[in-house]
Protein backbone atom coordinates (compact mmCIF):
# COMPACT_ATOMS: atom_id res chain seq x y z
CA UNK A 1 0.00 0.00 0.00
CA UNK A 2 1.32 3.41 -0.92
CA UNK A 3 1.08 6.14 1.81
CA UNK A 4 1.25 9.09 -0.09
CA UNK A 5 -1.80 7.58 -2.52
CA UNK A 6 -3.01 11.26 -3.28
CA UNK A 7 0.45 12.20 -4.39
CA UNK A 8 1.65 11.88 -7.92
CA UNK A 9 5.17 11.59 -9.20
CA UNK A 10 5.74 12.10 -13.04
CA UNK A 11 7.89 9.84 -15.69
CA UNK A 12 8.58 12.12 -18.50
CA UNK A 13 10.96 11.26 -21.52
CA UNK A 14 11.30 13.00 -24.84
CA UNK A 15 12.35 12.31 -28.25
CA UNK A 16 12.38 14.06 -31.61
CA UNK A 17 10.85 13.36 -34.54
CA UNK A 18 14.50 13.18 -36.21
CA UNK A 19 14.00 9.42 -35.78
CA UNK A 20 11.07 8.65 -37.03
CA UNK A 21 7.26 7.99 -35.91
CA UNK A 22 8.18 4.31 -35.25
CA UNK A 23 11.24 5.50 -32.80
CA UNK A 24 8.36 7.98 -31.07
CA UNK A 25 5.95 4.89 -30.61
CA UNK A 26 8.56 2.73 -29.07
CA UNK A 27 9.56 5.25 -26.60
CA UNK A 28 6.07 6.31 -25.40
CA UNK A 29 5.95 2.46 -24.91
CA UNK A 30 8.86 2.16 -23.22
CA UNK A 31 8.20 4.87 -20.78
CA UNK A 32 4.50 4.00 -20.45
CA UNK A 33 6.70 -0.08 -19.05
CA UNK A 34 8.58 1.64 -16.94
CA UNK A 35 6.37 4.21 -15.12
CA UNK A 36 4.21 0.52 -14.29
CA UNK A 37 6.58 -0.88 -12.91
CA UNK A 38 8.09 2.45 -10.82
CA UNK A 39 4.11 2.88 -9.49
CA UNK A 40 4.12 -1.58 -8.77
CA UNK A 41 7.09 -0.95 -6.47
CA UNK A 42 6.42 -0.75 -2.87
CA UNK A 43 9.15 0.98 -2.33
CA UNK A 44 7.75 4.16 -4.37
CA UNK A 45 5.29 5.60 -1.58
CA UNK A 46 3.55 7.76 -4.25
CA UNK A 47 1.50 7.13 -7.52
CA UNK A 48 3.93 7.00 -10.75
CA UNK A 49 2.35 8.21 -13.87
Amino acid sequence: MKPFKNLEVWFLTGSQHLYGDDVLKEVAQNSEEIAKYFDASEEIPVKVV
